[in-house]
Formats: structure tokens, sequence, C-alpha cells
């Protein structure tokens, strides 16, 4: 670089061959250079393409998974719908028994898509501590997640 700077201040002190020879030299280099950055470049463009390639793949595949998870949510929902009907055609003592023996947040769960009225029969005849814990679960169920 300073070799340049010394030719384009003071261009008398070369002679034009060395002139000549050194602008060929720099020519040669950018050339190469250039070279260079076309072959890096298609490479960038090989990578983008496998990347591309790869993105839409996993796409896909989450796709398919996405897929497989709506199936099972519709399939829990329909087969809680079932439990609840089982629950709901239960007498209030039995479904109180059962429901106290089950997890809790399932318990609150079930009670939460019951009938209301059927629901608070089962829970009135539930032991205390364990109507008010699955009693809490629901009223926090509700917070985050609205019933209807």
């Amino acid at each position: 670089m300073s070799f340049v700077l010394v030719l384009a201040i003071y261009p008398q002190a070369y002679g034009e061959e060395d002139t000549a020879s050194l602008i060929k030299i720099k020519r040669e280099e950018l050339i190469k250079k250039e070279n260079e950055l076309k072959a890096q470049e298609e490479r960038l463009k090989e990578l983008q393409a496998d990347i591309d390639k790869k993105v839409e793949k996993y796409q896909g595949i989450l796709s398919q998974i996405e897929g497989l998870v709506s199936g099972f949510k519709e399939m829990n929902a329909v087969r809680m719908k079932s439990v609840v009907k089982d629950y709901e055609a239960m007498g209030a003592e039995d479904a109180a028994q059962k429901l106290s023996g089950l997890d809790e947040q399932l318990a609150a769960n079930i009670l939460l898509k019951m009938n209301p009225r059927k629901a608070g029969k089962a829970l009135a005849r539930m032991g205390t501590k364990k109507a008010v814990s699955i009693t809490e679960k629901m009223s926090d169920m509700t917070k985050n997640f609205p019933v209807n």
C-alpha cells in the first residue's frame, strides 16, 4: 500500500515499466480477490439453499406435530365430555367419593365442566378440606382460563 502511495506521489521515481508491472500485479490481485469473493458467494448461496430446504422440512414436521397435538386435544376433549357425563349421571354421594380420590386438578377440571347444580351437590358431600382445596383449584383455573 505504501508502495502505491509513493508511486502516486512520486511517479517519476519509477520507470514506466515498474508502474505498468505494479498495475499488472495489483490487477491480478484484484482479479484473484474477486474470484475468491465469487467462490465465497457461491458457497453462501449453496448454504442458504441447504438451510432453506431444512427449514421447509422442519416446518413440515412441525405441521405434522401440530396436527397430532390437535388430534390428541380433540380426543382428550371427547374423553373428558364422556367422563363428565359419567360423573353427572352418578348420585352426588358417589360422585363426591370418586372425585375425592382423583388428582385435585383433574377433579377441578371435571367439576368445572359438569352441570353447576350437580357439581355443587358433589362438592357439598365432600370433606371440607378436600372441597376447599378443589374449589381453590377451580378458582385458579377460571382466573387463568375462563371456562364456558
